[in-house]
């Protein structure tokens, strides 16, 4: 890679973090919410992941270009306080870089629903967040970088809003082998004003590393991987993940994560079955506020 180019990455990565910490209080927080099973399971450190599955363009988009065969991703999230988190992704490479499509919906029923200090609700409401994206990656060895654009919408009771956004993304080969690192921008762009009140997205910053053992120990070859993640004018995050490959058809995953006030570790596995491998993550909240248990398909074709 030239000179140039280097110069422009370093430009774009620092150019979107001034603009994130220029940005006010944030809203539409399902864009905070973790997307798959296996980033979930690996404490949701997965800026730098190679080789992720459809579900990278959710966390780096610079990941498609890994991916060697054409994949179809869907989540099922059954989040916290019976909020219902699913997303889909669809991923084909080309010899001119990887494409993507994305799509998340998230719902919540049962609001209640009052205009006055009363004591029994004059009945119920629901809350709809939705998005539609197309990503684009290509590698400029041994960088990858990419880009993923998303239509927002969002509706509560008979209030809507609209907006766009992007995520911006770099990954590179470190030159030593299964050591990768990555750096990826979320959420920049704007949305409409919902109620007279002006939402802000919650940009992030993402930066970490993964590094796969080049040997197996036994059976087992064992993976690490760490995201350091800033939100807009909100706390900072250490997340580490740990992923054991067992044979050829099991994973066993676990996670790490510091700075929330509510959750602190994650579990969970993946089963190769053939073109489809299916994975499972949960995470345990405190407070009462129950868990998150999410399952992923991918599927190659």
């Amino acid at each position: 890679m030239n000179t140039k180019f280097h110069g422009f990455l370093i430009v774009l990565l620092l150019v979107s973090g001034s603009a994130l910490f220029a940005a006010g209080k944030s809203g539409l927080s399902f864009l905070k919410i973790g997307a798959g099973a296996r980033a979930a399971a690996l404490g949701e450190a997965f800026v730098a992941v190679p080789n992720a599955s459809s579900a990278s363009l959710f966390w780096n988009p610079a990941g498609m270009v890994w991916v060697d065969k054409p994949q179809a991703h869907a989540t099922y999230n059954q989040w916290i306080q019976d909020v219902d988190h699913q997303l889909a992704s669809i991923t084909w490479p080309t010899e001119s870089g990887a494409f993507g499509i994305s799509t998340i919906f998230t719902s919540i029923g049962g609001i209640e629903r009052r205009t006055t200090a009363t004591e029994q609700p004059e009945g119920e409401i629901s809350a709809n967040d939705f998005t539609l994206g197309l990503a684009y990656a290509r590698k400029f060895d041994p960088y990858a970088v990419g880009i993923h654009v998303k239509y927002l919408y969002e509706k509560i009771y008979l209030e809507t809003a609209y907006g766009f956004a992007a995520d911006f993304g770099v990954q590179a080969a470190l030159g030593v082998p299964g050591l990768f690192a990555g750096v990826a921008v979320q959420n920049l762009g704007y949305t409409t004003e919902l109620v007279n009140e002006k939402i802000d997205l919650p940009t992030t910053i993402r930066a970490g590393a993964f590094y796969r053992l080049p040997k197996e120990i036994g059976v087992s070859r064992f993976a690490f991987t760490t995201d350091f993640v800033k939100i807009v004018n909100q706390e900072s995050h250490l997340q580490l993940g740990l992923e054991v490959t067992i044979g050829p058809m099991i994973l066993a995953r676990g996670g790490w994560m510091t700075g929330y006030d509510e959750r602190s570790w994650s579990a969970g596995f993946g089963l190769v079955l053939g073109p489809v491998l299916m994975d499972f993550a949960f995470v345990p909240f405190d407070s009462d506020l129950g868990s998150s248990q999410q399952f992923s398909f991918l599927y190659y074709f």
